[in-house]
């Protein structure tokens, strides 16, 4: 479960939050431009609190403004040391990414970045995939409930060819058992996690998957979920691991290191126990390439 790392935060922004220009910067390719990607980030409603994880990673991040409806991804989004004038007037500090892109209307979009006609193919994941289409917030956990598709990624996904939502991969295994980016999982409707033996965390994410699914969408080190980064916007604690936190060990679970000290985070392989892997079904692909 990617918290503070391999996941963005999500800035939602109102109407009037002032703008500014993002630079398209190839981190590793100075000088480079894509003026189509460019333009989309010429007026950005970076709020003043934003702080995406540090550079080095993919460094990504969302920004939402319900009010227009509109959606920024960045991808190794990072300061270049410049400033910049926002759009109330002020100097600010100048922010560079390397890739993502501008939805204009979320509501109506189709559930993916759609490639231009000039063959551009926006979006921070390799899938195309939106991150606010499949990430896990820090409010529907606190709720206990996740309302939407689950995205996840493993380590190894089908190369050259992609299924129907996605438009697009980052795969490069070939073989017949290989899965494509875009693939959708689901867990029976006849299952009833409330009689199974799992932990609370992992029967909140298996309801999800078995009421909406959970799409393949990215490349990772290991098979993994992305919930909300809190980038360091809880002034009274990290929400996932302060006392009495999300992710803090469930009363009655021995949490104790070999040495006796007390741990209080139930990392992955705890709070997915239980998880029922062997009944996940896939549904039929669409594939393309």
């Amino acid at each position: 479960m990617n918290i503070d790392g391999g996941t963005p935060p999500i800035y939602i922004v109102p109407i009037d939050q002032p703008t500014v220009r993002v630079k398209y910067v190839a981190w590793d390719r100075p000088g480079e431009t894509v003026r189509p990607l460019q333009a989309q980030w010429e007026t950005v409603p970076l709020p003043d609190n934003f702080q995406p994880p540090p550079p080095g990673g993919d460094a990504e991040a969302v920004v939402y403004q319900p009010s227009t409806g509109k959606m920024w991804e960045f991808w190794r989004i990072q300061k270049t040391g410049a400033k910049a004038v926002n759009s109330a007037g002020k100097s600010v500090d100048e922010w560079g990414a390397n890739w993502g892109g501008r939805m204009d209307n979320i509501a109506t979009n189709r559930g993916y970045w759609v490639t231009t006609p000039d063959g551009y193919k926006f979006g921070a994941t390799a899938s195309g995939i939106p991150f606010l289409a499949g990430l896990i917030t820090i409010d529907e956990l606190k709720r206990g409930a996740i309302d939407h598709v689950v995205g996840f990624a493993l380590p190894e996904t089908l190369a050259e060819r992609w299924s129907y939502p996605a438009q697009r991969t980052d795969g490069n295994t070939h073989g017949a058992d290989a899965i494509p980016e875009g693939a959708i999982f689901r867990l029976p409707a006849r299952l009833n996690f409330d009689e199974m033996d799992m932990d609370p965390f992992a029967r909140m994410i298996a309801k999800a998957v078995q009421k909406h699914g959970m799409i393949l969408w990215d490349i990772s080190g290991v098979v993994g979920f992305r919930a909300e980064n809190p980038a360091n916007r809880y002034p009274d604690g990290h929400p996932f691991w302060k006392e009495g936190g999300i992710l803090r060990c469930p009363p009655g679970v021995d949490a104790s290191d070999p040495n006796n000290q007390v741990i209080y985070e139930c990392w992955a392989p705890e709070r997915l126990r239980g998880f029922p892997w062997d009944k996940l079904q896939a549904l039929k692909t669409r594939i393309a390439k």
